[in-house]
C-alpha cells in the first residue's frame, strides 16, 4: 500500500516542504556554526603565534640594547619579554596543532632554556669584566698624565712639543 504524492493534499504537501527546507537550513546553520568554531580557533593561533613574534623581537630588542650600553635595566626587560614567551607558548600548547607545530612549540620551550643559561654565561663574563676594569684603579692617570704634560710643555723643544700633542686630551 503505497501512498501516491498526488494523493496528499496541498496542506499536507506544503507541510512536508516546509519541513523539508527547515531541516535544510537547520543543517546549514549547525555546518556554519562549527565552521565559525573552526575559525575562532585559527584566529586564537594566529593571535598567539603574532604575540610570541613581538615578545621575541622585544626581546631581541633589549638584547642589542644591552650588548651596546650594558644597562642592567635592559637585560631585566629583556627577561621579561622571554617569560612572556613561555606564558604564550604555554597557552598556545593548550590548543590543538598539528604534529609539526606541535614540535616547533616544544623546539621554542628548549631554545629559550637554552637562551636563559648562554644569557646568563654572559652576564657573569660581562661582571667578571667589569670587576676586573675596576680593579684597575686608573683614577689617578689622568693626574699623572698633565704633570707629564705640564713638564713637557716646560722644555719648550720640538719634540718635546710633539709628545704633548700626542698625550693631550681631544677637546
Amino acid at each position: 500500500m503505497a501512498i501516491k504524492f498526488e494523493n496528499i493534499n496541498v496542506g499536507k504537501k506544503l507541510g512536508l516542504g516546509f519541513f523539508l527546507v527547515l531541516l535544510l537550513t537547520a543543517l546549514i546553520a549547525g555546518r556554519g556554526i562549527s565552521y565559525i568554531e573552526s575559525l575562532q580557533e585559527s584566529i586564537q593561533k594566529v593571535n598567539l603565534s603574532n604575540q610570541i613574534n613581538t615578545e621575541v623581537n622585544q626581546a631581541k630588542y633589549y638584547r642589542a640594547r644591552f650588548g651596546a650600553n650594558y644597562d642592567l635595566n635592559d637585560i631585566k626587560q629583556n627577561s621579561i619579554h622571554i617569560d612572556n614567551i613561555n606564558t604564550l607558548v604555554a597557552q598556545a600548547k593548550t590548543l590543538s596543532w598539528s604534529a609539526q607545530d606541535s614540535k616547533t612549540l616544544d623546539s621554542i620551550t628548549t631554545t629559550i632554556n637554552s637562551y636563559k643559561q648562554q644569557r646568563q654565561n654572559y652576564l657573569d663574563a660581562v661582571t667578571t669584566k667589569d670587576n676586573v676594569r675596576k680593579s684597575w684603579r686608573l683614577d689617578g692617570t689622568d693626574q699623572a698624565m698633565s704633570k707629564l704634560d705640564d713638564q713637557l710643555r716646560a722644555t719648550g723643544d720640538s719634540q718635546s712639543q710633539n709628545y704633548c700633542w700626542l698625550i693631550s686630551k681631544p677637546s
